[in-house]
């Protein structure tokens, strides 16, 4: 009798719950379309890369949330994510995800400590210098022309581009070029100031036969704050000569345009800054003087 009284109470109980009560609170979502582009090549006007391995991270009310891996993009670079409204999304593209971004929290990592991430230390580079990827953001916004244009992801290049450019003088010949303290690790975000490594590399790639004229594109390099040397190697009239060139910051998506010039005797260089998102004209005078 005790027991019929006692089920029969928390069944009257149950039944007077009012429906909002009984509801879990889910966020709302949503369908967001957007379009992902590289940036152009500052020498041929089109970037000669392609878009592949892309991951996205969401992030609301300042916490990471959730991953999205492997997003597939049509023909055209669109793609559509369901998320949460008010939700900030960071890209990446062409890497392998680092351990630091695949081990990260869901609700308990903060946005700062995602936009923090790094590359992995044993990521693979070459004679040419840093392995490039890309990255970019999405931020909402109540403004419906600025919407419209951050939908429209514009990613990134997280390298700086090294030109060499001795056509001032066709007796200059390149033999030998050597970066070193180079960044050796960087920030898979672009970050409000540069990114300083501590981790350091050094590039070497000599030329045989010697090279004149410009040489596009030779070496890749992660962003540093403390200088980046570069020493040239090459002859002159058949005489062997050097040159060195501080690089005092670089900067992810900018081309170091790095000029050898004669001065009668020796071979000096200076390099000049130039943007790295559409077609470019190289300047013959230096815009940054060697320090």
């Amino acid at each position: 009798m005790f027991k019929s009284i006692i089920s029969l109470f928390l069944a009257v109980a149950l039944f007077g719950c009012n429906d909002d009560q009984l509801d879990v609170v889910i966020p709302t979502t949503e369908n967001y379309n957007f379009n992902m582009k590289l940036p152009t090549d500052g020498s041929a006007g089109e970037s000669t890369e392609t878009i592949a391995d892309v991951n996205s991270y969401a992030v609301n009310n300042n916490f990471f949330i959730k991953s999205f891996k492997d997003i597939i993009l049509n023909e055209n670079g669109d793609f559509t994510i369901d998320v949460p409204q008010n939700t900030q999304l960071y890209f990446t593209s062409n890497i392998v995800e680092p351990t630091s971004l695949a081990n990260l929290a869901v609700e308990t990592t903060p946005l700062a400590n995602l936009l923090a991430v790094t590359t992995n230390a044993d990521m693979a580079h070459t004679v040419n210098g840093a392995p490039n990827f890309f990255s970019g953001s999405y931020i909402p916004t109540t403004n419906p022309v600025a919407e419209a244009e951050r939908k429209s992801i514009a990613m990134m290049r997280s390298t700086a581009r090294l030109d060499f450019d001795m056509s001032a003088d066709e007796k200059i010949l390149v033999t030998k070029i050597v970066i070193a303290n180079a960044s050796k690790i960087t920030s898979v975000f672009k970050q409000v100031t540069t990114f300083e490594s501590t981790d350091k590399v050094t590039y070497t790639k000599a030329y045989d036969p010697a090279l004149k004229g410009k040489l596009l594109d030779q070496f890749r390099l992660y962003e540093s704050t403390t200088p980046v040397t570069v020493t040239i190697s090459a002859t002159y009239y058949g005489v062997p000569m050097q040159t060195t060139v501080n690089v005092s910051t670089v900067e992810r998506n900018k081309i170091y345009n790095i000029l050898i010039k004669s001065t009668g005797t020796t071979i000096e260089g200076t390099f000049a800054i130039l943007p790295w998102e559409s077609p470019v004209s190289i300047p013959t005078d230096p815009i940054q003087p060697v320090i």
